[in-house]
């Protein structure tokens, strides 16, 4: 799979981002790389092709509500806000874990982006059982901004074993944005 040259929609930078995740899965370097050193690398590989990437900037609110939050990879273009990736480690369905970074999305989204990015790295040898309890359980959460729908379709297009992709829907202030969760299996 290559990156695409479509850098301005939804659709080319998720892709852009499938790529940079199958290309760090293959990474063995990475297999106990922290979240942060993951994080890097994603951020790379996207500002290599062109996006702008700043990492670890603060930006809305931290979940204590007491300071900016420390966003893990926030894209831009044009100067103006496209979205915020939030990533996480996980080594099972931490569903406390999983909720306060679903939260920081919301609160770190200033703008109110079309489109965020939550992000998972998995190391956990049955990821397709991880997989159908993540899907239900974000279906499910109570978000900051009201569920609209859950798809996991899109997670066909690509079709990976190890990488599992889907989209939720959600009002905020009137509008609809939407809330990719990317998990890759780490090994």
């Amino acid at each position: 799979m290559n990156f695409t040259r479509d850098l301005d929609s939804q659709e080319g930078f998720i892709k852009n981002l499938i790529v940079a995740c199958l290309t760090l899965q293959a990474r063995k370097y990475y297999s106990n790389a922290s979240e942060d050193e993951r994080n890097d690398y994603i951020g790379d590989m996207l500002a290599a092709i062109g996006y702008n990437i700043k990492d670890q900037t603060r930006r809305g609110s931290s979940s204590s509500g007491k300071g900016s939050g420390e966003l893990d990879i926030f894209v831009s273009k044009d100067r103006l806000p496209f979205t915020v990736i939030e990533a996480m480690n996980l080594s099972s369905l931490s569903t406390n874990y999983i909720n306060e970074h679903l939260d920081k999305i919301f609160s770190y989204d200033t703008s109110g982006n079309k489109f965020n990015v939550c992000l998972s790295y998995v190391k956990i040898a049955d990821f397709n059982s991880f997989w159908e309890k993540y899907s239900v359980h974000v279906a499910k959460y109570s978000y900051p901004s009201p569920l609209l729908s859950s798809d996991t379709s899109i997670d066909d297009e690509y079709g990976y074993s190890e990488l599992r992709i889907m989209k939720t829907n959600h009002s905020r202030s009137g509008r609809t944005v939407s809330l990719y969760h990317i998990c890759v299996r780490i090994d």
